[in-house]
């Protein structure tokens, strides 16, 4: 997005997240990469909504402990593309995140509170797992 659309949706209430400067994938970059990528994204949503960001989204849902820590120094939270249920115990880094053509479908957040919700994602987890994402 451009810089006004983003400047555009926090005038409009919006609040953004970070999702790294340049969407390389954190695990592969060593100590020093990953944190002048927190950084620079950090600053550059700083400049646009006169804030630092408190989320963060794995680029490609990728990440592990040390990565992780570094983004714990950065951010209050992060989200990943791992389908789980996220409870007030979870780490908050990382969060999963149900995909928003998942929540798009009608009657999901009624779902939620039912067993067959709960089956349906471990086996979507389990199949994507399978197929290596």
């Amino acid at each position: 997005m451009k810089r006004e659309q983003l400047e555009e949706l926090v005038d409009a209430g919006w609040e953004l997240a970070a999702h790294s400067a340049t969407l390389h994938r954190l695990t592969e970059l060593d100590d020093g990469e990953v944190e002048r990528e927190l950084a620079r994204c950090q600053k550059c949503l700083a400049e646009i909504t006169g804030d630092s960001a408190e989320w963060f989204a794995y680029p490609y849902g990728s990440h592990n402990l040390r990565v992780r820590e570094k983004v714990r120094q950065f951010f209050n939270g992060a989200c990943t593309t791992e389908l789980a249920f996220t409870t007030r115990e979870s780490d908050p880094f990382p969060w999963s995140v149900s995909m928003s053509s998942t929540c798009a479908v009608p009657g999901f957040f009624q779902a939620l509170q039912s067993e067959w919700l709960v089956s349906y994602l471990k086996l979507r987890h389990r199949i994507r797992k399978a197929r290596g994402h």
